[in-house]
């Protein structure tokens, strides 16, 4: 039985831009909630005030765009049916106003900011870039985008100072979340195993908390990142023959 998000990927609103929330969107039901959001935060890597304060700033600014009714969800939540009602002014352009992910404006501007052979941006680029977008007395758009900026490079975190292209690109299409996921799940899981060998006191305490769990978190990331890498990528699948057609 088809899901109602996947419904909602095929009536040409939002692919891209539903793409790139589907992962906060973990039990598929075309709403997160702000406890999704800041889960989704942690799962990927963020630390508890950062995904707090992510949480607060998207549900507040976005919520009510979404939600296609004249009064605001009492409970904040985004429907990803209507996320594309959600860009804003003073970005990259890189999502249309019917929330498609347009690859040669995304081209065109990293291209634009980035200093040849265009495959990596620092973060004074990246500055750059969000001055270069602005739109006159769009002070949301502002907002939104030095946000939009500011946590793209303290997810990556290059130790080079410059962040990939293609992982700009997988982020703006919801590809790399899972990935992080992944990653951050597996290194805990190695931090653990480091602590049993040692002997160490934590490690006793972790073993003793896994037992109280039904699920242990990092099983429970590595389903979800399986299940949103499954969905994405019959995402692609459903965009690619939506454009074929």
């Amino acid at each position: 039985m088809e899901s109602k998000f996947m419904k909602n990927s095929l009536d040409g609103h939002g692919k891209g831009l539903q793409s790139h929330v589907a992962f906060f969107d973990p039990d598929n039901d075309g709403l997160i909630y702000p406890l999704d959001t800041y889960n989704g935060f942690r799962e990927i890597g963020f630390g508890r005030i950062i995904s707090l304060l992510a949480m607060v700033f998207i549900h507040i600014a976005f919520s009510w765009f979404t939600s296609g009714t004249f009064l605001p969800d009492p409970l904040f939540r985004i429907r990803v049916a209507g996320i594309h009602r959600a860009v804003h002014g003073s970005d990259s352009g890189s999502y249309t106003q019917t929330g498609e992910f347009d690859e040669r404006r995304f081209d065109y501007v990293f291209d634009l900011y980035s200093a040849p052979p265009h495959t990596h941006l620092s973060f004074k680029e990246g500055v750059r870039m969000v001055r270069g977008n602005r739109n006159v007395y769009d002070f949301f758009g502002w907002a939104a985008a030095i946000f939009e900026w500011g946590a793209t490079y303290l997810l990556l975190w290059p130790q080079n100072g410059r962040v990939a292209k293609q992982e700009v690109h997988d982020i703006l299409d919801g590809s790399l979340f899972p990935k992080l996921a992944r990653r951050k799940a597996a290194a805990e899981d190695a931090k653990e195993q480091e602590l049993t060998e040692t002997g160490h006191p934590m490690a006793t305490l972790k073993t003793e908390e896994k037992r109280a769990a039904p699920v242990h978190k990092s099983v429970k990331a590595e389903k979800r990142a399986a299940h949103h890498e499954a969905r994405a990528e019959r995402y692609r699948d459903a965009v690619l023959t939506h454009k074929m057609e």
